[in-house]
């Protein structure tokens, strides 16, 4: 019956999305290679740490090549009308990933705003036609043309239970890989990895064409506060889209430590009277452990900070890079853009 009731709310949702996205008449960012990462659920499936992966394999690989990451700022304040991110900026004011994507790259062009093209068009300040764009959570932004469609299923649950928003947490039905260029899963490891292999040759009959890479996650951690190397028990607190993933990254770090588990909504902006709260219920010999894009936030916060200082509690940030197994199946498809737009600007600059 809950089914029979919840599916044409379903179906009505995906009349909706479709009837957005035509509305919107794909405009290409002139001069620029377009590469945009996204998924099809809601959810942490590693963008973030897959757009910094992309951002060390182009820089690297392509160094004359210009960088930008263009985001839209979810929960953003700036999000409307459109920032360049600095790398002082308030989490609040352009996003947590943007300004983590920042402070980790201040060399890369951090652009955030609702309408991307637009921003794009009226913030750039890259005119080398040597450009990279990283398209953050672009797989369901159709407004800007791109050369490259990367999307990420999370190994842990890839598809979910199957079902759109709201029966289900697909933002669109799987048949939308059609559009992918590359399909990654991401957090693989020895216990969802039989999963994703039961998933795989039923994804290959639907597309046979689409390459399929597979990503591991490389924990690390460091201690930004407190002098304690190690703990019998501390106390997890992230505000990310898949906190079991990182839990599970935490014991893999900790593995004999016992690590309760306090959860935020993902982009949580942490009142301070809320974190104060939790650390009266833990006593100061007792550490916190947060990711990367939850310390961007708790850094600003200067009350927080004090609180911590004060009574000397240690925190350990928690961090994982993108281990790709098959990178050079994404290699070769990115050298074959570069090719073609390297050709494209030689015909241009030829008199």
């Amino acid at each position: 019956m809950i089914i029979f009731l919840l599916s044409p709310i379903s179906f009505l949702y995906q009349i909706i999305f479709k009837l957005n996205q035509s509305r919107k008449d794909p405009k290409p960012l002139h001069n620029c290679l377009v590469i945009s990462v996204g998924n099809l659920s809601v959810g942490g499936t590693g963008k973030t740490p897959f757009v910094q992966y992309l951002v060390h394999l182009l820089k690297t690989r392509y160094p004359k090549y210009h960088i930008s990451i263009l985001s839209r700022g979810y929960g953003a304040k700036a999000s409307s009308e459109g920032k360049l991110v600095a790398v002082d900026d308030d989490p609040m004011v352009v996003g947590d990933e943007p300004l983590l994507h920042k402070q980790r790259f201040p060399w890369v062009q951090v652009l955030i705003g609702k309408h991307r093209y637009r921003v794009f068009q009226n913030l750039n300040k890259h005119l080398d036609p040597h450009h990279f764009v990283l398209l953050d959570d672009g797989f369901q932004h159709k407004a800007i043309v791109r050369n490259l469609d990367i999307v990420l299923l999370d190994s842990n649950a890839p598809l979910s239970n199957g079902y759109t928003i709201p029966l289900g947490k697909l933002r669109e039905p799987v048949s939308s890989l059609q559009r992918a260029d590359t399909l990654v899963f991401t957090k693989l490891n020895s216990i969802n990895e039989r999963l994703v292999n039961l998933l795989i040759p039923k994804l290959k009959a639907q597309f046979p064409s689409l390459p399929i890479l597979y990503a591991s996650s490389l924990y690390s951690y460091k201690r930004v506060l407190g002098d304690q190397d190690e703990f019998t028990t501390g106390v997890l607190i992230c505000g990310v889209g898949n906190p079991e993933s990182v839990f599970y990254g935490a014991k893999s770090l900790f593995p004999t430590s016992h690590i309760q588990t306090i959860y935020f909504p993902d982009h949580a902006h942490y009142e301070y009277e809320d974190l104060k709260k939790i650390s009266e219920n833990h006593s100061s010999y007792i550490p916190y452990l947060c990711t990367t894009k939850d310390w961007v936030k708790w850094s600003k916060k200067s009350a927080w900070m004090q609180h911590l200082k004060e009574t000397n509690r240690t925190v350990f940030v928690l961090d994982y890079k993108v281990v790709l197994r098959d990178e050079s199946t994404l290699v070769m498809q990115i050298d074959d853009l570069v090719s073609r737009h390297e050709s494209k600007i030689s015909l241009e600059e030829t008199p």
